[in-house]
């Protein structure tokens, strides 16, 4: 998983896995897995703009230098997140996956 995005099981709707991972690699996602849920990564301008829903900054990668600009995200907000119409008869629910504790 690429540091600069965020990754996230999508549930979809029984028997629309692969309309629903269609879908989702039409709009930009990367598609990982697909199945039961259907495993996506994304930049955080694309989860902000096609679902609403809001990150924070959890912290730098470890080892990156002060200049580097690569941090890691974790969801700040689901309450206003929504499921586009044109993707509400595909898709159930979004669980967004706890970045990776470092130690």
């Amino acid at each position: 998983m690429a540091i600069n995005t965020i990754s996230a099981e999508i549930k979809p709707i029984r028997h629309k896995s692969a309309e629903a991972a269609l879908a989702l690699q039409r709009l930009g996602f990367r598609i990982y897995h697909c199945d039961e849920y259907i495993s996506v990564e994304g930049a955080k301008s694309l989860w902000t703009s096609t679902f609403n829903v809001s990150f924070k900054v959890q912290k730098k990668s470890p080892g990156a230098s002060l200049n580097d600009a690569q941090f890691l995200f974790e969801v700040a907000s689901v309450e206003k997140m929504i499921i586009p119409e044109r993707l509400k008869p595909l898709i159930e629910k979004i669980l967004f996956l706890e970045p990776p504790k470092f130690f």
